[in-house]
């Protein structure tokens, strides 16, 4: 689970989302509700604890053919690119990242 495509740094999640949507990323993080992280050369993948425990979100980050990151989440959300769901999966790859 290798690939620094889905490591972002505090400015580069600030050029995608809004102060906003990271404090609630990284709460979600923190309160450890990803789950099922899995990673390939071009796909990011976790389950997301949302409002229902019962009904995790599915969360994809993907490689864009234009090299940006595509989200697709199926949470409700559409006033930014990115969700919370999103922003808590890359937190936790990045955790992941530096334990290996």
């Amino acid at each position: 689970m290798r690939n620094d495509f889905f490591l972002y740094d505090t400015e580069r999640l600030g050029a995608i989302a809004s102060e906003q949507v990271i404090t609630k990323g990284l709460a979600y993080f923190n309160e450890n509700r990803v789950i099922d992280l899995d990673c390939t050369d071009t796909v990011l993948s976790a389950q997301v604890e949302g409002s229902d425990p019962e009904w995790p979100y599915s969360v994809k980050l993907l490689h864009g053919d234009n090299g940006e990151l595509e989200v697709q989440c199926g949470c409700p959300f559409d006033q930014e690119p990115v969700c919370k769901h999103a922003v808590a999966v890359l937190y936790s790859y990045a955790a992941a990242w530096r334990r290996q």
